[in-house]
């Protein structure tokens, strides 16, 4: 029998490594905005990536 418990864990894996992905493909998209003098793009993704980095404490205190 497999305890069920596994699944949750690994679901939470699964979404840290999709979230970790995400942050470094982000980095790498400013770096280049950043090389083209992209204002515009580099604001946009730092954007992205501030709500990516954020604590989760604060995401759900914001607006209020």
């Amino acid at each position: 029998m497999t305890n069920p418990l596994y699944g949750v864990m690994a679901e939470l894996v699964l979404e840290e490594a999709i979230r970790q992905y995400h942050i470094r493909r982000l980095r790498e998209e400013i770096d280049a905005a950043l090389a083209a003098h992209d204002r515009g793009r580099f604001m946009e993704l730092a954007a992205e990536l501030a709500r990516l980095t954020e604590p989760d404490g604060e995401r759900s205190n914001r607006g209020a």
